[in-house]
């Protein structure tokens, strides 16, 4: 596994990942091991049926997606890894291509935390403000709070 490039716009960071072949089989082995419960061919019995044989029916990278899926978690920790940042969420896949010697190269979009760079704040001097609350007030928020929590009750004899 390789980390081509990294670039980073703003709070986003864009990393160009490319994946060797040995991994991406091993991740399309166990996407295959899943597969293949379900998976008849006339000829075989249901999850019988050979890889080669599935593949040459429904084309080479049948299974790259969900190989993909198997993988993903191991490389993306590899691609944030040792970086200067920390990611936000899960990745957006823009992009995946596939050589011709079975070389997967993953362009990966994620949010990132912002870079925060301190000013001057150690000698600064703050105002505190003068508060000054009459009895008057006091008394007007307790007897609107009273009213609040007050319930009337109707009955049917005298006052």
């Amino acid at each position: 596994m390789n980390v081509k490039s990294i670039e980073r716009k703003g709070n986003e960071v864009t990393v160009v990942v490319e994946i060797d072949k040995e991994l991406m089989e091993s991740g399309v082995n166990k996407a295959y091991m899943k597969a293949r419960k379900s998976i008849q061919l006339p000829g075989f019995r249901k999850g019988k049926a050979p890889r080669k044989m599935i593949e040459a029916m429904y084309g080479a990278h049948v299974f790259y997606e969900d190989g993909l899926e198997e993988i993903f978690p191991e490389v993306y920790d590899f691609a944030i890894a040792k970086q200067d940042f920390k990611a936000i969420g899960r990745p957006n896949l823009t992009d995946m291509q596939i050589s011709d010697d079975n070389i997967v190269t993953l362009t990966l979009t994620t949010e990132v935390y912002p870079e925060v760079t301190l000013g001057q704040y150690k000698g600064l001097e703050v105002e505190k403000a003068e508060v000054t609350v009459s009895d008057e007030q006091v008394q007007a928020e307790l007897d609107r709070m009273a009213q609040n929590v007050a319930s009337t009750e109707t009955v049917e004899r005298p006052a």
